[in-house]
């Protein structure tokens, strides 16, 4: 008996010589259903023969671990890689110790995604990176309704030159589809962006405020610096009287704030009273600037706009904030 169950052990193990041969490509659940394309990323089942001694696999010349895939003589179980150099048409090549088989599959990629637009602000003609997921295969850019020149791509950034009209939400467009961006880039209404911008002035309150100050800059020279004291607030006052509320969506802005002040809260309102409502943050990320995009609704219901606040929203006094410096950059309406 002892003899019997080495010998059936041994004619399991024995690897059938043979040319390598993929019939069919499925999923893990539904593996009598042959699949016409599927994703990156995807678990799938390589059927066919001879497949037993497989010792690479790739994708398009993605190669896959020997760790990370599961050969049997008539079927193999791997995961696509998450990014491949084609968005469609990503062949299968299975090389094993007797030769090797390439399968020709359409393996997609996912629609885009957008997670940065750096710098968020800019003039026609310069060139910016929109940063994200599933690029390949750009064929288009929009800034709006506005089309955008493509500088260059990759699988995970897009340089862009920004169109004449610097503003707008951006629209990637890949053959698996078309990806939005979260913000709007650029401003209907600037603020300031390396100074304040004409009608506009400083006539903040409690602290020590900076207008052009260049020790910490989200890009250019300048951005605005506030220490503040208890209940300060940085206030810009608009002189004009042809800001219209009803022409505005949101206010945009950037904000940087130094370690001490991670917990705090900064309240932003408009015309100096926030009895029509505002807008808290607490200051959750330190050290890196933050974009913050908070819709006009949260305001209340304005006729023109005359002022922007942001108020040190702690009640703590200027002795306790001295070393708490926070910085505003690219502040504007959309």
């Amino acid at each position: 008996m002892a003899m019997q169950f080495l010998s059936c052990d041994k004619k399991e193990e024995t690897v059938v010589e043979g040319q390598p041969k993929i019939s069919r490509v499925t999923n893990l659940d539904e593996r009598d259903d042959a699949l016409s394309s599927t994703v990156y990323g995807s678990w799938i089942i390589i059927h066919g023969e001879y497949l037993k001694t497989t010792k690479a696999i790739s994708f398009n010349g993605v190669a896959v671990s020997p760790v990370d895939f599961y050969a049997e003589d008539h079927s193999i179980t791997v995961q696509i890689p998450e990014t491949l150099p084609d968005p469609e048409n990503n062949p299968i090549t299975v090389t094993t110790a007797f030769g090797e088989a390439v399968y020709a599959f359409r393996i997609l990629q996912p629609e885009p995604i957008i997670h940065q637009i750096t710098p968020s602000i800019g003039d026609p003609g310069e060139v910016i990176t929109i940063i994200g997921l599933h690029f390949n295969g750009v064929s288009q850019v929009m800034f709006n309704d506005e089309e955008a020149e493509i500088v260059s791509n990759t699988q995970t950034e897009v340089k862009v030159k920004i169109p004449p009209s610097a503003f707008g939400v951006v629209h990637v467009t890949t053959p698996s589809g078309t990806a939005s961006s979260p913000n709007t880039f650029g401003f209907k209404h600037l603020v300031y962006t390396d100074g304040l911008r004409p009608n506009w002035s400083s006539t903040s309150y409690t602290g020590v405020f900076t207008v052009l100050n260049t020790a910490v800059v989200k890009r250019g020279t300048h951005a605005y610096s506030a220490l503040y004291g208890g209940w300060g607030a940085v206030r810009l006052a608009y002189a004009g009287t042809d800001l219209l509320f009803s022409d505005y969506t949101a206010v945009k802005f950037s904000m940087y704030a130094e370690q001490a002040n991670l917990g705090k809260k900064v309240r932003v309102y408009l015309n100096n009273s926030s009895t029509t409502g505002s807008y808290t943050i607490t200051i959750g990320a330190v050290n890196e600037w933050v974009e913050y995009q908070i819709p006009l609704s949260a305001f209340g219901n304005l006729t023109n706009i005359t002022s922007l606040l942001f108020q040190e929203f702690n009640g703590e006094n200027k002795q306790v904030l001295q070393n708490a410096v926070i910085y505003f950059d690219d502040i504007g309406f959309l």
